[in-house]
């Protein structure tokens, strides 16, 4: 999610941006396969919330609302400053979730960017 809202971030949205956490459902037509109807972890919605309050919360609602407010397509690219591969992860909704494909190094060096001030670094094992 921090890949997500960073690109957002980027599109003009603050941390002051208020997002609804509220239900959502998308039918197969709009998924292109399975009708889709995502849910926050806790079950629970609380409405609108800034983007920082939804961040601490892992709100997946407001997630999902960020990335299709920002475009998958963009937030594709975005994400390949962080070290990932766009087309290990779905051009969907999804992906605002979490869906795709990492590996442990490269997760650890895409946040490794947050840390180093936005730079991403090849990271280097250490033996001994």
């Amino acid at each position: 999610k921090p890949f997500i809202y960073s690109a957002a971030l980027e599109k003009g949205f603050t941390p002051a941006t208020v997002v609804n956490d509220a239900p959502l459902f998308f039918d197969a037509g709009t998924t292109g396969s399975q009708p889709w109807e995502p849910k926050n972890y806790d079950g629970k919605f609380e409405g609108p919330m800034p983007l920082r309050t939804a961040l601490a919360k892992s709100k997946n609602m407001v997630s999902i609302r960020v990335l299709h407010s920002i475009g998958v397509r963009y937030a594709q690219d975005w994400i390949t400053r962080f070290g990932f591969e766009a087309e290990k992860h779905p051009a969907y909704l999804t992906m605002a979730l979490g869906a795709g494909s990492v590996t442990p190094m490269q997760m650890a060096q895409g946040y490794a960017v947050f840390a180093n001030g936005g730079y991403r670094v090849n990271p280097q094992l250490i033996a001994k």
